[in-house]
């Protein structure tokens, strides 16, 4: 085992490999696989999965845009909470919320003023 082979190197290799991995049959690919996980290190399991998917397909993650759930008023009154409790994570916070905004209204008076923004505020009392 070659554990000073670089990640560079590893990636070369394998892009050489794999193209003759696919097309070999069951005993070809075998001598392939053994050969390939000697020179890299990598446990057999992973290499055949490497050796087996395409590389581009693997590359480009999948982005999709979220739906927005209230507007740009509602948006800032959280932003105003989440920054007056020190940027917790929303699983800390949730709890937290209804004593918050009542804080928050006795202080400053209401956080915004739509109507989108006092029925997302029931949501917490």
């Amino acid at each position: 085992m070659n554990a000073t082979m670089s990640f560079q190197a590893k990636h070369e290799l394998l892009e050489r490999i794999t193209a003759r991995y696919r097309l070999g049959s069951r005993k070809q690919k075998r001598m392939i696989l053994d050969e390939f996980i000697e020179s890299t290190g990598y446990a057999r399991k992973y290499a055949i999965r490497l050796l087996g998917e395409p590389g581009d397909a693997a590359a480009a993650p999948i982005t999709r845009q979220r739906l927005r759930w209230y507007g740009p008023a509602v948006e800032e009154a959280l932003m105003t909470v989440w920054k007056s409790a020190n940027g917790i994570c929303a699983k800390r916070l949730i709890p937290f919320m209804p004593e918050l905004i009542c804080r928050r209204r006795r202080k400053t008076g209401p956080l915004c003023r739509t109507r989108e923004s006092q029925a997302a505020g029931k949501r917490w009392r």
